[in-house]
């Protein structure tokens, strides 16, 4: 999940991503993996992530500290979600003046709800 121009920090009060998804079944988010794509990001640099669930905020991270160029979320509360739910993310620094330079998502979920 690219993010495409969102490559700079700001803050989030609102939904203001273009990259969703489209949930088959139900099921919980079980890791995101922010991973760094262009430039040097510092080994001090934080950043919270967000999940949201139709538009709504469901949960957050606290500022997270990056490791080897990526920073992993493995959200515990409040991740769950519904078949046909469409799922965002985002992030933001709470500090001004810190950008990533180019950014990238992996999302694990984890489906409960389907047949094989």
């Amino acid at each position: 999940m690219p993010f495409n121009n969102h490559d700079s920090e700001k803050t989030v009060s609102a939904r203001t991503y273009f990259n969703n998804l489209t949930m088959p079944s139900a099921g919980k988010v079980a890791k995101v993996v922010m991973k760094n794509v262009s430039g040097s990001p510092s080994s001090s640099f934080t950043t919270q992530l967000f999940l949201y669930v139709n538009g709504s905020q469901v949960a957050s991270s606290s500022e997270l500290t990056i490791a080897s160029d990526k920073i992993t979320w493995s959200p515990t509360s409040s991740n769950t979600f519904s078949a046909g739910d469409e799922l965002s993310f985002g992030y933001q620094k709470s500090a001004s003046n810190k950008t990533w330079s180019g950014v990238s998502m992996g999302i694990i979920v984890e489906l409960t709800d389907y047949d094989i």
